[in-house]
């Protein structure tokens, strides 16, 4: 039984992907929101079967092929929790502001030896 865990578990890691994911221009995403618009009768703010797709083939950068043409096959084999992984990371890149990471003992040191 250990013999056929250690199986599974190193060919799940050998079929594992690390997408990346890059935020499209602002027009871009204004655009693609307003080609997907939420469905009559549904209290959505954009259309959830036809946007993730298509934010995901946009917006991935890595794996290369990931693109609009290839993501529909692609949604097809995942489950639904990896298309709502990775949808929320495409999504997040557009609409998440970007955080600067403060440190105030970085600056204690720069001013220690007089640098700012």
């Amino acid at each position: 039984m250990a013999e056929e865990i250690e199986l599974s578990r190193s060919l799940a890691e050998q079929r594992t992907f690390a997408f990346k994911m890059q935020a499209l221009a602002p027009k871009e995403w204004s655009d693609l929101l307003a080609e997907h618009p939420p469905r009559k009768g549904k209290t959505e703010a954009f259309n959830l079967d036809t946007l993730p797709a298509a934010t995901v083939g946009l917006c991935c950068i890595e794996p290369t092929g990931v693109d609009e043409d290839t993501v529909e096959d692609l949604w097809t084999r995942l489950s639904v929790g990896d298309r709502g992984a990775l949808f929320s990371c495409a999504f997040e890149a557009n609409t998440i502001g970007t955080e600067v990471p403060i440190s105030s003992a970085a600056s204690d040191v720069l001013r220690l030896y007089g640098k700012s």
